[in-house]
């Protein structure tokens, strides 16, 4: 025991901090509890529980006694992974359902005696700008980009160019509410798709002009219904096909042909996703009709995501490759100095060539840089 002790006397320990982000969402509560260390975020464990909260709100926007007493349990679940956080190292956020419920003050009440932590019910428009941040701060995104994101009750939209989103919209359709408004029973057929594509572009039209009118280069989607969708379609070899209105078609078609939710062949996806999956077809495929979407590519990033990094000032607005190259730097404690010559050396080099060699792109130089200190990184993990 006193040689592990001694190992451990003389190990630099770097500064860290916890964060705990809970999303409350219409489908799912998602619980991540993370550490940011040396500029990065790592994730120490997640939690999903499928709590179907859009089930219980009513015509009149109330939600059930039964749908409130499943969220609470869901709660008493998560209260063990918050134990020692502090309550400014927590955000609870709820969206779409408590939105809408005019009890919502039941529920919130409610949580509190579970855990001392706020319930912060956000607006549409504030969970489709947290939802950017999560994709912008997880990706490399240049350009104008257009950011979607299915959820259980609600559908947002984001045109964005780096870190600054321009123009968003959150739009009352959602996989749970049209699965109980369209496909209640389990069953599926043409006529219900029809009707569920329709209504969703009746929504649309309330951003289509706006969004064409903006325009973007780029197509982004995120959370479980495009997430399902997109392990469904072929792959290439890359593993990164993007979804195209072909796709959602012949989905759709197979998924008629099914005729229930019970024989639906999605083996891709959790087990959970099978009831909500039409829905989720039908209004991804509105979507394609009518902003006319030549494809879609899925990133895993979204609210929770972008909850950590406002949380954590560090983090915010920086390349994702520039926080993992300095990152790196600062975990293996490279020479700054060397790797400064290094950067001299090739910006040189850079200059003598750019002309001849028709360099004129923007990105090389950020490119240099990061290359100078990940050559130092190189080194320290293998010398020869």
């Amino acid at each position: 025991m006193s040689k592990i002790k001694t190992a451990f006397n003389d190990l630099e320990l770097r500064e860290s901090t916890k964060i705990a982000v809970l999303d409350i969402g219409s489908n799912s509560f998602h619980l991540v509890v993370a550490r940011v260390i040396s500029g990065t975020v790592q994730v120490l464990h997640k939690m999903k529980q499928k709590v179907r909260l859009a089930d219980g709100l009513t015509k009149d926007n109330c939600l059930s006694d039964e749908a409130i007493a499943r969220g609470i349990e869901s709660l008493e679940l998560v209260k063990e992974s918050l134990t020692g956080f502090e309550p400014s190292s927590v955000r609870i956020v709820a969206t779409y359902t408590l939105r809408k419920a005019k009890n919502a003050h039941s529920f919130v009440q409610k949580a509190k005696k579970v855990f001392s932590y706020p319930v912060e019910i956000i607006s549409g428009q504030e969970e489709a700008r947290l939802i950017y941040q999560g994709v912008a701060h997880t990706n490399t995104l240049e350009n104008k980009n257009l950011v979607i994101d299915i959820g259980g009750g609600s559908t947002e939209f984001i045109i964005g160019e780096k870190f600054t989103p321009l123009l968003l919209r959150s739009l009352n359709m959602g996989c749970v509410s049209y699965s109980q408004r369209f496909f209640k029973d389990g069953l599926i057929k043409k006529s219900l798709f029809n009707k569920a594509i329709t209504a969703a572009q009746q929504e649309l039209a309330l951003i289509e002009d706006k969004f064409i009118k903006l325009g973007w280069q780029h197509c982004l989607g995120t959370s479980g219904s495009i997430g399902c969708i997109s392990q469904i379609i072929p792959q290439d070899q890359s593993n990164v096909t993007p979804i195209t209105l072909t796709h959602l078609e012949q989905l759709m078609a197979e998924a008629i042909a099914a005729k229930s939710v019970d024989n639906l062949i999605i083996a891709e996806c959790k087990e959970d996703r099978r009831q909500v999956y039409p829905a989720g077809l039908a209004i991804l495929i509105a979507i394609f009709r009518t902003l006319k979407i030549a494809e879609l590519t899925f990133t895993s990033a979204a609210l929770r995501e972008g909850v950590m990094y406002e949380m954590e000032a560090s983090l915010q607005h920086t390349d994702i490759r520039e926080r993992s190259a300095q990152s790196l730097a600062t975990r293996y404690d490279v020479d700054t100095c060397q790797a400064n010559l290094v950067l001299t050396t090739s910006l040189a080099l850079y200059k003598q060539v750019k002309n001849p060699w028709k360099l004129n792109d923007k990105k090389i130089k950020p490119l240099l840089s990061w290359a100078a200190l990940l050559h130092e990184v190189g080194l320290h993990i293998h010398s020869r």
